[in-house]
């Protein structure tokens, strides 16, 4: 605060600010004040005690000199920390393994065919200033083709590898696969260093690439087939090696809406796999028969593989050397054909053999379009089959080829089928008898297949397989002879011969059953007796004792014969043998003639071929002996 110099007060803000802007007095001019001349004397020395008293008053403001010394040093010290850190940092990292300095590589061809062996070497260099110690070299590869985690592998030991050190190590390995597969070969190398117990890993790969398969696999079929018509297909399968395929296996993966038929040789499972245990050079064919239900119009697929059996799962295929698509389109039939036998429109019909079936068989042109040139023909196959006595209406039959053609030459109306016409024709076949000089037919059949051709109006032929099918099968003959003896046979018969009424006379009955061409199970004959006949439960063999029952109420007997073997009792073979004896106690109203002793007999059986029950009835056994030179053979009561 400034203040007045006349009062000596000091001034208030207000005062001060009124004087300065709004002064009613005139500022007057201060007195200059009187300035020194040039000519004065300062003193140059000052006394030692006062400078000495000046530097402790300002002690504090002084900066020592020894700072900049101490901040040289701690820079110094640390550079040369830093020279020495990187130094033991080089020198230790010339002592540490590295894996990057390891060199390893595989050398093999990069081509081979599958099947033959593969020269592989492995070669390792070691760089690093420590040995590799304790090494193993392991090397894998895929062992399935399908499954590529699935690998084969092969190790061995190696020496320990030095500063420098080498080694190169060969394998002679196999490969399987598809043609253009490639395997990839991996080589890894396990080693320890000095000092540590940890185990260290080096890899590297190769990979090969399949040049060729060691089997030629084709298969042969249609490209196009008609809905629900029988079709083949071949499949072909051959080594394309110089030594032998061992336990191979062949798989079809069947489209859905497939039928399966037959297959020749037969699948050793299921119905889609085949076994075979040495392929060579020769091909092994494989005929599989079968249908497709698909829609018209639509393609189906069947996938075949051809590979190694797998040693743990028989039924699966280990490596794949061959894979195949082959596609199926179904077509519409250009010609429908319905063929009826016996009046029945059916896949199968059984038939008793030795009859004479009549067929029909009736052709439709689908087209929207004139068919030309129609060609019917009917093939005919089979043991059952008898080629004397073929008829066919309209038609010519062939018997070099066993087959009954029909065109324009027999024909008129298939020289120009027109759309949507149809004709029906007809031919009556004869059967073969079951028994013959030669023996029984065993497993008799008769198919009858269509085959139908035809030019379109622009030229083109059309032809079609199988477009129609019905197998013919015939029904085992099963039978049997029966006998009546009384002097003779396995039992001694009582009695007065010719009988007397009301006195008993014994019998005994003997049956043989035979069977001629298929397998015949649960066979079982069966008879009653009348109220005049006993059975006392005498038979022979005894064997048969445990099959032979009879019921006291119905006075049923019954023999459950069993298993019956196509053959039986044919050509001089004896058949199933039952001899029972039988006690009769004739009547007075039934003197003078012969009596049954039994009611109709009846035998049947399942005929495991033709999937059908069978029965054989045979009129009941009278009491006259199969001797007609003993007394009494005549059968006539007496009184």
């Amino acid at each position: 605060m400034k203040q007045d110099p006349v009062n000596k007060r000091k001034l208030s803000i207000d005062e001060l600010n009124e004087q300065l802007y709004y002064s009613k007095e005139e500022s007057g001019h201060r007195p200059r004040r009187v300035i020194h001349n040039r000519d004065i004397e300062l003193e140059h020395d000052f006394p030692e005690d006062d400078l000495e008293k000046w530097r402790q008053r300002h002690k504090e403001e002084k900066l020592p000199a020894s700072f900049y010394k101490k901040v040289f040093f701690g820079v110094l010290f640390f550079f040369l920390v830093t020279v020495v850190v990187a130094f033991l940092s080089v020198y230790q990292g010339k002592k540490t393994v590295s894996g990057d300095r390891i060199s390893m590589e595989i050398l093999a061809r990069p081509f081979m065919d599958g099947g033959e062996n593969l020269e592989v070497q492995v070669r390792i260099q070691n760089y690093n200033e420590q040995p590799l110690e304790i090494p193993d070299l392991l090397i894998s590869y895929p062992k399935d083709s399908r499954n590529k985690e699935e690998l084969t592998f092969m190790r061995r030991s190696l020496e320990d590898i030095p500063l420098d050190g080498q080694s190169i190590e060969e394998f002679d390995i196999t490969l399987f696969g598809q043609e253009g597969e490639v395997r990839e070969i991996k080589a890894t190398l396990e080693y320890r260093i000095p000092g540590s117990t940890a185990i260290f890993l080096k890899e590297a790969t190769h990979e090969v690439i399949i040049r060729s398969t060691p089997s030629v696999f084709t298969v042969s079929a249609p490209s196009e087939v008609v809905r629900n018509q029988p079709f083949t297909f071949n499949i072909s399968a051959a080594s394309n090696a110089n030594t032998v395929i061992n336990d191979s296996l062949v798989t079809i993966n069947y489209p859905r809406g497939f039928e399966f038929i037959s297959a020749n040789p037969e699948p050793d499972i299921l119905n889609n796999t085949w076994a075979i245990p040495f392929l060579k050079d020769e091909p092994e064919i494989i005929t599989v028969t079968g249908k497709l239900s698909a829609f018209e119009g639509q393609a189906q697929s069947f996938r075949l593989n051809f590979g190694s059996r797998n040693e743990a799962k028989q039924s699966e295929i280990e490596t794949v050397y061959n894979a195949l698509v082959h596609t199926v389109e179904i077509i519409t039939p250009f010609i429908n054909a319905n063929l009826l036998v016996n009046g029945e429109r059916t896949p199968t019909l059984r038939i008793k053999g030795g009859e004479e079936i009549s067929g029909e068989l009736q052709f439709t042109n689908t087209l929207d379009d004139v068919l030309r040139d129609v060609v019917i023909t009917l093939g005919i196959d089979g043991e059952l089959y008898n080629t004397q006595g073929v008829r066919a209406q309209n038609g010519f039959f062939n018997s070099n080829t066993n087959s009954i053609t029909w065109d324009k030459g027999t024909l008129s109306n298939l020289e120009a089928l027109q759309s949507k016409e149809q004709l029906s024709v007809s031919f009556t076949l004869p059967t073969q008898e079951l028994i013959g000089r030669t023996g029984a037919l065993l497993k008799p059949t008769l198919s009858l297949s269509v085959d139908v051709a035809g030019s379109e109006s622009n030229g083109r032929r059309r032809e079609a397989q199988n477009i129609t099918e019905v197998l013919v099968l015939a029904n085992s003959d099963i039978q049997f002879n029966t006998s009546l003896e009384y002097g003779t046979g396995p039992f001694q018969n009582y009695g007065p011969m010719p009988p007397l009424v009301n006195t008993e006379t014994s019998y005994t009955l003997n049956l043989e059953v035979q069977n001629s061409s298929n397998e015949v199970r649960d066979a079982e004959l069966s008879f009653f007796l009348p109220s005049y006949v006993e059975y006392k439960e005498v038979m022979a063999p005894s064997l048969e004792r445990t099959k032979v029952s009879y019921n006291p109420q119905t006075r049923e007997i019954t023999w459950k014969i069993g298993d019956l073997r196509a053959g039986l009792g044919i050509n001089e073979t004896k058949g199933k043998t039952l001899s029972l004896q039988l006690i009769v106690s004739p009547s007075l109203s039934q003197v003078g003639s012969p009596i049954n002793i039994t009611s109709d007999i009846i035998l049947t059986g399942f005929d495991t071929f033709t999937d059908t029950r069978l029965n054989f009835k045979k009129v009941g056994v009278k009491n006259i002996l199969s001797n007609q030179q003993e007394q009494g053979a005549s059968g006539r009561i007496s009184q």
